[in-house]
Order: structure tokens, then sequence, then C-alpha cells
């Protein structure tokens, strides 16, 4: 194989984290694994699958992708006979709950007799497109991999979706280019016979609203989760001047103290550029290597095979990326600083009044300018039952922007070969979040807790510079509810 003659198939041999769900076998991947009479699950060689089994009352769990246990208590080959195994009464739901204790980037799927369900990990990092038409069983980490079962429907008003949503930004809840393709969100279950989707209880637990409590919590199954990526992966950790990077690096070197880091130079970076200046401050001060990475494009017949199995989610930049980090760090696993961001500092509602979290703002927050996406952004917060509504922010911070934006680079990444993971991605751990106020969060409580646990010279290092006007808008909600509307505008005609 050359760059020259790359085809989809020769990137389906190298892939990771890739995978479909169909009636027949697809030819283009290169393993098979029978889930029923009516469904092949088709995946990669470097993509893990692992099955466990209660033959006495008719259940097998089937995991793909990479799932730990966030206690440290069950290795990855025990996980899928445990969920197996957690609920005589066949019950999938009480499975579901079960799982939140798991991190890792994967999808669950679960057989009951002969009915068959799935769910993703707790912010869906390896996505899950699928085909609403229950005559036709298409899933698939792509929509263009959906796409090879189902012929995409679209109409003038959804056109009009798509006219409204910017490069490199998320569609609106579930929705995608198609009338007939979705995206499966965080927080819900497939129904494989109807192919609808289901809110599941977000599982904060009302009494655990002790911040301290919860940031030890943080701390310990943060680190516990990266020892047991570690059993797997040679882990490597990118770095900036931001919270994010550091916390990763802070958790990650009390397991490994010779974790590898590195800071990607795009132009315009000068040795005074604080992304790269304090990454290198850093690791000079804790002994740790650092690699300076200058970005590299992805050679023109890769990027494009690659895009053309990503689809309209493409970004050429995302994908120079994902080349760049490959040809120097190959297999190794990138860790990455979402969920932490968008949850932990509260960055989508800041303090903002549940009661002001409607479709006009998540609208504005992820700068789309169309009229449909208010219905289906309106449809959305409606399907939040009462009783999670005060979540309501959290919620849309996990399954819009970690969801539906961040999963963007997973996509990429894992079609270009390299791994990525998130030592936070665990839903028992990110609910536990919403103990901590979100007014309490966007001072970015549970970073410097951490780091103060870890080593107070951490915090004495400067991060990210911050202009007045930006923390004045940070730390006061009115002036960040407006300025979420007046940037969305901007945004839409500049």
């Amino acid at each position: 194989m050359t760059l020259q003659t790359v085809t989809q198939k020769d990137l389906l041999t190298t892939a990771v984290f890739t995978y479909s769900l169909t009636s027949n076998p697809d030819s283009e991947f290169s393993c098979h694994q029978t889930i029923s009479n009516k469904a092949v699950l088709n995946y990669t060689s470097n993509t893990s699958v692992l099955k466990g089994a209660d033959e006495k009352n008719g259940i097998q769990v089937f995991i793909v992708g990479l799932c730990i246990d966030s206690r440290a208590q069950l290795s990855r080959e025990e996980i899928p006979g445990y969920l197996a195994k957690i609920s005589s009464e066949k019950s999938v739901a009480k499975i579901y709950a079960a799982a939140g204790r798991f991190a890792g980037k994967y999808i669950v799927i679960v057989k009951i007799n002969d009915r068959l369900w799935l769910w993703g990990d707790a912010s869906c990092t390896l996505a899950t497109y699928y085909s609403t038409d229950p005559k036709f069983l298409s899933i698939a980490v792509t929509k263009p991999l959906v796409e090879r079962q189902v012929v995409a429907l679209t109409d003038e008003r959804w056109n009009k979706l798509s006219a409204g949503v910017p490069s490199g930004q998320p569609y609106p809840a579930d929705s995608t280019a198609a009338k007939n393709i979705r995206v499966l969100l965080p927080n819900h279950l497939l129904d494989l016979q109807t192919m609808q989707a289901r809110r599941q209880p977000w599982p904060h637990r009302p009494h655990q609203n002790n911040a301290e409590e919860i940031i030890e919590d943080t701390f310990i199954t943060a680190q516990n989760i990266f020892k047991e990526y570690s059993h797997y992966y040679d882990l490597v950790c990118p770095l900036t001047a931001g919270y994010d990077s550091r916390l990763n690096m802070a958790i990650g070197k009390t397991v490994n103290p010779e974790l590898p880091c590195f800071t990607f130079r795009h132009d315009g970076f000068s040795a005074e550029t604080p992304d790269l200046f304090r990454s290198q401050q850093l690791c000079a001060t804790y002994d740790l290597s650092h690699t300076v990475l200058h970005d590299e494009d992805m050679p023109v017949e890769q990027r494009d095979t690659i895009s053309s199995l990503i689809g309209s989610d493409a970004n050429d930049y995302v994908l120079s990326l994902a080349h760049t980090y490959r040809k120097h760090f190959g297999s190794r696993a990138l860790i990455n600083g979402n969920i932490i961001d968008q949850v932990g500092k509260s960055v989508t509602g800041n303090a903002i009044p549940t009661r002001l979290a409607g479709p006009c703002f998540i609208r504005a927050r992820i700068y789309n300018s169309s009229k449909i996406s208010l219905q289906i952004l309106k449809n959305y917060l409606d399907g939040i039952p009462q009783s999670m509504r005060k979540y309501t922010f959290d919620l849309v911070a996990l399954e819009n922007d970690c969801c539906r934006w961040g999963v963007q680079s997973d996509i990429a990444y894992g079609l270009a070969g390299v791994n990525m993971l998130n030592i936070f991605n665990c839903r028992d751990l990110i609910a536990s979040w919403s103990g901590i106020p979100r007014k309490m969060r966007i001072t970015k409580v549970i970073h410097t807790g951490v780091l103060a646990r870890i080593d107070k010279q951490l915090l004495t290092i400067p991060f990210t510079p911050e202009t007045t006007a930006k923390r004045l808008v940070r730390t006061h909600w009115p002036l960040f509810y407006v300025a979420s509307f007046a940037y969305a505008l901007y945004t839409r005609h500049r």
C-alpha cells in the first residue's frame, strides 16, 4: 500500500476504535462477530471485542473497544461476564446502571434472548451513528459507514439545518445531515428492535454534595483509570499552559514518574508562547521528557480517503494533527482534556440559572443559525424529565459539547490510527461533579483541588493568561449569558 493508492479498505486495516453493526458482514472490515441471526459486528483488527454470558438467563454482553473498571476491582476481561450476570430479572436498565463505574472508549451491546440493546461510554467517545429505520440495521462509528447500508434522506427543511451548521461545529442534539440517521447521545439506551433511544437517569446521588470529598474521589478515580489504561497502552500527555492538560499530567505522573509529554507548535508560536514555554517549564520542574511537534500536513490522498469515511465532520486541521502525532508516537495513546473542561469547569452553562437553559441559548452555544435547530433543541430539552431538569446544563455539556463536538476529534484520530483516551470518561465520576455547584466549578475548584493534593507547586507555575474582560465574563453569569448570544451573532456574520 502507498499513500497514492490508499483506499477505505486500506484505512480500515489500520484504524483503531472502528466498527459497524449490520445485517450481513461488511467485507471491507477484516473482523466479524455474529451477534444474532439479524446482526453482525464488523470491526478492525486494532479494535478489541470481548464477550461475556449468563447462559442460564439467556444474556450475552459484547464490549467493543477499551472498557476498564474505575474502581480497579475487575479486569477488563471480567467486565462482560460481570454485566451479563448482574441482573437475574433480565433488566437492561439495571445492566446499564451497573456499567456506570466503567471508563474507557467503548460501546456495550446486550442481548437478552433475541433482543438487542446498545449504549456508549460516558461521553460516547466511541461514536454511534444509526439508521432510525428498524427494517435496516445499520450502526457505525461514522455516518458514511451507516450510509453503506441505507440511503441518507433529506429535504429542503433539513438542508436549511445543514446550512446553519458552521464548519467544525456539531449538529444540534442527536441530529445529522440526514433525517433518517441519528447519533446516540450519552445517557441514552438504544433499542435495536425499534431503533429508538431512551434517556436513562443521571446517576448523581443528591446526598453526595461535599466538594472536598468529590475532589478527593475525582483524584483517586482518575488515578485508577490512568493505571488501568497503562496496562494496555503506553500513554502520552499533551501539555499546554491550560488547567486541563496540567491536571492530566499531574495525575499521570503519580502513576508514571517518567510520563512523556508533548506540545504542538502551531503557526505563530514563538519561544515565549505560554502553551510552549509553560509546558517546557513544567516538564523541566518535574524531570519529564517533553517533545515539541511542528504541525505537518496529512498527505492529500490519505486525508481525502479518511474524510470520505468521516463525512461532513471531517476537518483538515484535526487530521493533520492526528498525522503529526502518529508519525512521532505511533500506537502510544494520547490523553485528551475533554469532559473535565466542559463539565468539570461548567464551560457550557457557566453559573447561569437552569431556568434560562432554553433552545435559543443552547443554539447560541453551538453557533448554529438555522430555525429548525430551535425545534430540535426544544424537543431535546423537553425530553429531559422534571426530576433531572436541575442537571440540564451538565447534560447539555456532556451530550452536546463533549459528544457532538469533542468526539469529532476522537473519530478522526481513530481513523488515522491514533489511540485517544480520557481519564475522566466515567459516567459515575462525571455525575458526581453535579454535587459541586456550577458557580464553584467555574472557579476551577476541581482542578485546583486535585493539583494541590498532588503538589502545591503545580499551582505556582502560571497558567494561560486571562484578560480582565474574559475573567469578568467567566465569573459573572449575566455577562456570560449575553456574551454567548453576541459571540454567536458575530460568528454568523464574520
